[in-house]
């Protein structure tokens, strides 16, 4: 027995419409993608970052002045064979983060989504190496989290021991505050 055809394995899925989405960047650069009207955003930034290398999480897909949302599906943002048009703007970084004094002093971080998590865990957003000079932070130290359209991060601390200072203010463990741009916090030894 023959194996179903692609579109027919499609149509059995709920798709209805298959269509062309055309992704234009700010720079006219513009990319053709096979699509189908169940076909989530998610989807189509993963396909983008597969054929032009930009990261899922600096991907913001645009109709109109409409950011999409990446639950949604293509039907659902009235795109099919009539309209197949998105716009791709490249997201700058949330905040970048700057050793200014110790061993990593200079090295920095770019923070592309939150939340963010700081701490010695290989898995953390930004994982600090063990050592003395880090040995007051915990494996989950604290979370960075806000709304990445806002001029701050909202910090929160959940581990170490008690050395954490915010613009020179001790910060203790269940604190949490306001990281503005140009703001220091310390953690580990001074």
């Amino acid at each position: 027995a023959a194996g179903k055809s692609d579109l027919t394995k499609l149509y059995e899925y709920g798709v209805r419409h298959c269509f062309k989405v055309f992704v234009s960047t700010l720079s006219g650069h513009r990319e053709a993608f096979e699509a189908h009207d169940r076909m989530k955003v998610s989807a189509l930034k993963a396909l983008l970052q597969a054929r032009i290398g930009i990261p899922v999480a600096a991907q913001d897909l645009i109709i109109g002045n409409e950011v999409l949302q990446d639950q949604a599906s293509l039907s659902e943002l009235g795109l099919g064979p009539l309209r197949s048009e998105v716009s791709l703007l490249r997201r700058q970084a949330v905040a970048r983060l700057r050793v200014v004094r110790g061993s990593l002093a200079g090295r920095s971080w770019e923070v592309q989504s939150l939340p963010c998590w700081v701490g010695r865990r290989p898995d953390c957003t930004i994982a600090l190496p063990r050592g003395r000079e880090f040995s007051g932070v915990s494996k989950q130290h604290c979370v960075l989290d806000g709304d990445r359209l806002e001029p701050e991060l909202q910090v929160r601390v959940f581990g170490g021991n008690g050395v954490f200072q915010a613009n020179g203010r001790q910060v203790r463990r269940g604190d949490s505050f306001v990281l503005r741009y140009g703001d220091v916090f310390q953690l580990g030894r001074p």
